[in-house]
């Protein structure tokens, strides 16, 4: 899937190309097959529309829920044809979701599986995953520069859903937060910036002792730059040091896996900043 979505989309059906080069390992260890896919999405984003297949669900309360709003989550059922043709064969289905995680509403975070109907892949899914015999190992010592006052023009976290009636806070289980922290090599936010730490969280723990991350490392600087590590799982939130996984990767990174851990370097409590060390090692390509 593409990294991110077009900023703005046509109120009628268009088209989105979709070209996977991407190896499917098969059972075998020693046997593996390469396929290569080439797909169309029929997308109807029209607001409102009865036949839409793209619907916006939560948002910045007061801002439009639109595709360059920062906070706004979608959800897509697109059904997936084997040319541009919106007759022709249908061959899946894209559902998921995606959400707008960059302030200047340029990126979206994007989880979808790819769910084949047609006769030749019936019933399998298409999730990104790798396993490599000669891996490169990368440790990164990261340092996310956190804003999370309540309605503060510079924010870099902000809830965008939760239980009606109830507050919006960290604690509070089913509260949905959208972010776009910028990361530096040191803790000092005067520190070169490394990259953007882009996605979203939610408290899942019925006590708000537990979230669920899914967030994207979108490197900027010249060593990494256009390259990403997806990080996602369980994350303590009220331990020291908080483990999840590296699922993913992309440029430099390919087929990376491993893990990260957060731990919170310092915390600024009337301005709601934090700095948070992200220790991250991985294997890949």
């Amino acid at each position: 899937m593409a990294q991110n979505f077009l900023p703005e989309r046509l109120p009628n059906l268009f088209l989105v190309l979709l070209v996977l080069a991407t190896a499917i390992y098969s059972a075998k260890v020693t046997d593996l097959k390469e396929t290569n896919l080439s797909l169309f999405f029929q997308d109807i984003s029209a607001p409102g529309a009865v036949n839409a297949t793209v619907i916006p669900v939560a948002g910045v309360a007061g801002k439009a829920q639109t595709f360059t709003q920062f906070g706004t989550v979608f959800v897509t059922n697109d059904f997936i044809t084997k040319s541009a043709d919106s007759n022709s064969l249908e061959v899946g289905r894209a559902q998921g979701m995606y959400v707008t995680v960059g302030l200047d509403g340029l990126n979206s975070h994007v989880m979808i599986s790819i769910v084949f109907t047609n006769k030749e892949y019936s019933g399998s899914t298409l999730e990104i995953q790798a396993k490599a015999t000669d891996l490169k190992e990368t440790i990164l010592s990261l340092f996310f520069l956190d804003i999370s006052a309540p309605g503060a023009a510079n924010a870099t976290v902000i809830p965008v859903a939760g239980v009606a009636g109830k507050a919006q806070t960290f604690t509070q289980f089913g509260t949905v937060f959208v972010t776009d922290d910028f990361f530096t090599k040191s803790a000092d936010s005067n520190s070169p910036e490394v990259g953007l730490a882009q996605g979203m969280y939610v408290t899942a723990g019925l006590d708000g002792l537990n979230s669920h991350v899914m967030i994207s490392i979108v490197f900027t600087n010249k060593e990494y730059s256009g390259s990403t590590l997806e990080i996602q799982g369980v994350s303590k939130q009220f331990e020291v040091a908080r483990e999840v996984s590296v699922v993913a990767g992309t440029g430099k990174f390919r087929f990376a896996r491993g893990y990260a851990t957060f731990e919170t370097y310092s915390y600024h409590v009337p301005t709601h900043h934090a700095v948070i060390r992200c220790n991250v090692t991985v294997q890949h390509y």
